[in-house]
Protein backbone atom coordinates (compact mmCIF):
# COMPACT_ATOMS: atom_id res chain seq x y z
CA UNK A 1 0.00 0.00 0.00
CA UNK A 2 1.25 3.17 -0.93
CA UNK A 3 0.73 6.34 1.61
CA UNK A 4 1.75 10.10 0.76
CA UNK A 5 5.42 9.72 2.85
CA UNK A 6 6.26 6.82 -0.47
CA UNK A 7 6.59 9.41 -2.78
CA UNK A 8 9.58 10.05 -4.39
CA UNK A 9 9.67 13.91 -5.34
CA UNK A 10 12.19 14.86 -7.98
CA UNK A 11 13.19 17.98 -8.77
CA UNK A 12 13.44 18.70 -12.85
CA UNK A 13 15.85 21.17 -12.59
CA UNK A 14 18.22 18.59 -11.40
CA UNK A 15 18.53 16.73 -14.24
CA UNK A 16 19.41 19.04 -16.95
CA UNK A 17 20.40 16.51 -19.09
CA UNK A 18 17.55 14.08 -18.75
CA UNK A 19 15.39 17.28 -19.77
CA UNK A 20 17.77 17.24 -22.99
CA UNK A 21 18.05 13.78 -23.76
CA UNK A 22 13.62 13.74 -23.38
CA UNK A 23 13.44 16.54 -25.70
CA UNK A 24 15.92 15.00 -28.27
CA UNK A 25 14.21 11.60 -28.32
CA UNK A 26 10.46 13.34 -28.07
CA UNK A 27 11.34 15.20 -31.03
CA UNK A 28 13.03 11.92 -33.09
CA UNK A 29 9.95 9.83 -32.50
CA UNK A 30 7.52 12.86 -33.37
CA UNK A 31 9.25 14.10 -36.33
CA UNK A 32 9.44 10.01 -37.66
CA UNK A 33 5.98 8.16 -36.53
CA UNK A 34 2.89 8.39 -34.37
CA UNK A 35 2.48 7.37 -30.82
CA UNK A 36 0.16 4.85 -30.24
CA UNK A 37 -3.44 4.87 -28.72
CA UNK A 38 -4.25 8.28 -28.90
CA UNK A 39 -7.47 9.97 -30.07
CA UNK A 40 -6.04 12.90 -31.70
CA UNK A 41 -5.92 12.16 -35.44
CA UNK A 42 -3.71 13.54 -38.25
CA UNK A 43 -1.91 15.20 -35.66
CA UNK A 44 1.51 17.64 -36.38
CA UNK A 45 4.92 17.08 -35.36
CA UNK A 46 4.82 19.71 -32.55
CA UNK A 47 1.27 17.87 -31.02
CA UNK A 48 3.00 14.35 -31.16
CA UNK A 49 6.43 15.88 -29.33
CA UNK A 50 3.66 17.28 -26.78
CA UNK A 51 1.98 13.97 -26.23
CA UNK A 52 5.79 12.28 -26.23
CA UNK A 53 7.97 14.53 -24.14
CA UNK A 54 6.40 14.00 -20.75
CA UNK A 55 6.62 10.15 -21.60
CA UNK A 56 10.28 10.23 -22.22
CA UNK A 57 10.65 12.83 -19.06
CA UNK A 58 9.19 9.87 -17.01
CA UNK A 59 10.94 7.16 -17.95
CA UNK A 60 14.50 9.26 -17.89
CA UNK A 61 13.70 10.53 -14.38
CA UNK A 62 12.68 6.55 -12.99
CA UNK A 63 16.56 5.25 -14.84
CA UNK A 64 18.14 8.18 -13.04
CA UNK A 65 16.45 7.40 -9.13
CA UNK A 66 17.34 4.04 -9.57
CA UNK A 67 21.13 4.87 -11.04
CA UNK A 68 21.22 6.80 -7.16
CA UNK A 69 20.37 3.70 -5.65
CA UNK A 70 23.32 1.66 -7.31
CA UNK A 71 20.37 0.13 -10.22
CA UNK A 72 21.66 0.11 -13.88
CA UNK A 73 18.72 -0.03 -15.77
CA UNK A 74 19.07 -0.34 -19.74
CA UNK A 75 17.15 2.27 -21.46
CA UNK A 76 16.13 1.63 -25.18
CA UNK A 77 16.22 4.89 -25.80
CA UNK A 78 19.72 4.82 -25.17
CA UNK A 79 20.59 1.71 -27.22
CA UNK A 80 18.09 0.74 -30.24
CA UNK A 81 19.75 0.72 -33.29
CA UNK A 82 16.62 1.73 -35.57
CA UNK A 83 17.10 5.54 -35.52
CA UNK A 84 13.67 5.36 -33.99
CA UNK A 85 11.56 4.89 -36.96
CA UNK A 86 9.92 2.12 -34.86
CA UNK A 87 7.95 1.79 -32.03
CA UNK A 88 10.46 1.38 -28.52
CA UNK A 89 10.35 -2.16 -27.53
CA UNK A 90 10.62 -1.51 -24.14
CA UNK A 91 11.21 1.43 -21.56
CA UNK A 92 13.90 0.23 -19.09
CA UNK A 93 14.59 -3.19 -18.68
CA UNK A 94 16.77 -4.92 -15.21
CA UNK A 95 18.41 -8.36 -16.43
CA UNK A 96 15.37 -9.51 -18.45
CA UNK A 97 12.74 -7.31 -16.24
CA UNK A 98 11.02 -5.21 -18.36
CA UNK A 99 9.76 -1.71 -17.18
CA UNK A 100 7.20 0.22 -18.08
CA UNK A 101 7.07 3.67 -17.01
CA UNK A 102 3.74 5.49 -17.33
CA UNK A 103 3.05 9.19 -17.18
CA UNK A 104 -0.16 11.34 -16.20
CA UNK A 105 -0.31 15.09 -15.84
CA UNK A 106 -2.89 16.21 -13.11
CA UNK A 107 -5.27 18.98 -14.77
CA UNK A 108 -7.46 18.98 -12.31
CA UNK A 109 -5.50 19.28 -8.33
CA UNK A 110 -1.83 19.38 -7.10
CA UNK A 111 -2.94 17.36 -3.95
CA UNK A 112 -0.45 14.73 -3.35
CA UNK A 113 -3.40 13.37 -1.23
CA UNK A 114 -5.80 12.95 -3.68
CA UNK A 115 -3.89 12.10 -6.02
CA UNK A 116 -3.02 9.11 -4.04
CA UNK A 117 -6.11 8.29 -3.07
CA UNK A 118 -8.33 8.69 -6.46
CA UNK A 119 -6.02 8.16 -9.62
CA UNK A 120 -4.64 4.68 -10.79
CA UNK A 121 -2.27 3.26 -11.98
CA UNK A 122 -2.16 3.48 -16.27
CA UNK A 123 -2.47 -0.15 -16.69
CA UNK A 124 -4.75 -0.81 -20.36
CA UNK A 125 -6.93 -3.74 -19.83
CA UNK A 126 -6.22 -5.08 -23.72
CA UNK A 127 -2.53 -4.96 -24.01
CA UNK A 128 0.26 -7.09 -22.94
CA UNK A 129 1.65 -6.31 -19.16
CA UNK A 130 4.98 -5.17 -18.53
CA UNK A 131 6.98 -7.23 -15.58
CA UNK A 132 6.97 -3.78 -13.50
CA UNK A 133 4.67 -0.77 -14.30
CA UNK A 134 5.92 2.46 -12.83
CA UNK A 135 3.34 5.29 -12.28
CA UNK A 136 4.52 8.88 -12.23
CA UNK A 137 2.66 12.22 -12.45
CA UNK A 138 3.04 15.67 -13.15
CA UNK A 139 1.21 18.58 -10.64
CA UNK A 140 0.65 21.72 -12.15
CA UNK A 141 2.64 24.51 -9.79
CA UNK A 142 -0.56 27.61 -9.72
CA UNK A 143 -3.62 27.97 -11.87
CA UNK A 144 -1.79 30.14 -14.77
CA UNK A 145 -0.07 26.44 -15.00
CA UNK A 146 -3.22 24.61 -14.51
CA UNK A 147 -4.61 26.39 -17.66
CA UNK A 148 -1.75 25.60 -19.73
CA UNK A 149 -1.70 21.98 -18.91
CA UNK A 150 -5.36 21.71 -19.54
CA UNK A 151 -4.87 23.99 -22.68
CA UNK A 152 -1.97 21.29 -24.11
CA UNK A 153 -4.86 18.85 -24.31
CA UNK A 154 -7.93 20.91 -25.31
CA UNK A 155 -6.83 23.85 -27.55
CA UNK A 156 -5.95 23.57 -31.30
CA UNK A 157 -2.31 23.60 -31.71
CA UNK A 158 -2.63 27.69 -33.72
CA UNK A 159 -4.72 28.79 -30.53
CA UNK A 160 -2.65 26.84 -27.89
CA UNK A 161 0.17 27.86 -29.27
CA UNK A 162 -0.73 32.06 -29.70
CA UNK A 163 -1.78 32.38 -25.95
CA UNK A 164 1.05 31.04 -24.44
CA UNK A 165 3.01 32.12 -26.93
CA UNK A 166 5.00 29.47 -28.22
CA UNK A 167 6.79 29.58 -30.91
CA UNK A 168 8.38 25.60 -31.28
CA UNK A 169 9.22 22.81 -28.99
CA UNK A 170 11.98 24.77 -27.35
CA UNK A 171 9.39 27.14 -25.94
CA UNK A 172 7.10 24.72 -25.00
CA UNK A 173 9.58 22.24 -23.25
CA UNK A 174 10.27 25.46 -21.40
CA UNK A 175 6.81 26.33 -20.61
CA UNK A 176 5.85 22.43 -19.18
CA UNK A 177 9.15 22.38 -16.74
CA UNK A 178 7.79 25.85 -15.19
CA UNK A 179 4.55 24.78 -15.07
CA UNK A 180 5.41 21.42 -13.58
CA UNK A 181 8.73 21.83 -11.76
CA UNK A 182 8.65 18.44 -10.38
CA UNK A 183 7.70 15.35 -10.83
CA UNK A 184 6.46 12.42 -8.79
CA UNK A 185 7.40 8.41 -8.57
CA UNK A 186 3.90 7.32 -6.97
CA UNK A 187 4.48 3.82 -6.97
CA UNK A 188 4.35 0.54 -8.68
CA UNK A 189 2.20 -2.77 -9.69
CA UNK A 190 3.85 -6.17 -10.66
CA UNK A 191 2.74 -8.45 -13.78
CA UNK A 192 0.99 -10.87 -11.44
CA UNK A 193 -0.78 -8.13 -9.65
CA UNK A 194 -1.71 -6.28 -12.22
CA UNK A 195 -2.83 -9.80 -13.89
CA UNK A 196 -5.50 -10.44 -10.82
CA UNK A 197 -7.01 -7.44 -11.51
CA UNK A 198 -7.99 -7.55 -14.88
CA UNK A 199 -11.87 -7.90 -14.44
CA UNK A 200 -11.64 -4.99 -13.09
CA UNK A 201 -12.06 -2.39 -15.45
CA UNK A 202 -12.53 1.08 -15.66
CA UNK A 203 -13.53 2.78 -19.04
CA UNK A 204 -12.76 6.32 -19.77
CA UNK A 205 -13.64 8.44 -23.16
CA UNK A 206 -11.59 11.52 -23.85
CA UNK A 207 -14.33 14.50 -24.30
CA UNK A 208 -12.70 15.68 -27.17
CA UNK A 209 -12.66 12.03 -28.79
CA UNK A 210 -14.84 12.56 -31.80
CA UNK A 211 -14.98 9.05 -32.64
CA UNK A 212 -15.83 8.01 -29.40
CA UNK A 213 -12.68 5.96 -29.10
CA UNK A 214 -12.78 4.79 -25.12
CA UNK A 215 -10.17 3.52 -23.19
CA UNK A 216 -10.32 0.23 -20.84
CA UNK A 217 -7.78 0.20 -17.76
CA UNK A 218 -7.54 -1.83 -15.12
CA UNK A 219 -8.95 -0.17 -12.20
CA UNK A 220 -5.88 0.04 -9.80
CA UNK A 221 -5.46 2.70 -7.66
CA UNK A 222 -2.34 4.41 -6.68
CA UNK A 223 -2.88 3.46 -2.76
CA UNK A 224 -3.56 0.21 -3.86
CA UNK A 225 0.02 0.01 -5.25
CA UNK A 226 3.80 -0.67 -4.29
CA UNK A 227 5.89 1.87 -2.62
CA UNK A 228 8.62 2.59 -4.77
CA UNK A 229 11.34 2.02 -2.19
CA UNK A 230 10.24 -1.65 -1.96
CA UNK A 231 11.24 -2.38 -5.67
CA UNK A 232 14.73 -1.06 -4.62
CA UNK A 233 14.87 -3.69 -2.07
CA UNK A 234 13.88 -6.57 -4.70
CA UNK A 235 16.78 -5.11 -7.29
CA UNK A 236 19.28 -5.20 -4.87
CA UNK A 237 18.38 -8.55 -2.86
Amino acid sequence: MVLKEDIVRINLIDYPDELRFAFTTAKLKADKRNTQDTWQLDRSSFRKFTDLFPGDLAKNLVRRFFDSKAIMLIDYDKIRTDNFEQHDLFDLKHNELRIEVKSSIEKRTNSIDFIVEKRRIIIYANKPLSDITIQVFFLFKDERCKSFLNDMEKLAEGPFKEKYHIQDETDFTRQFVACSPEAFIMGYVTKESAAARMKDIFTYANSKDQNDHRRNYVDLFIRNSNPISSLVTALTS
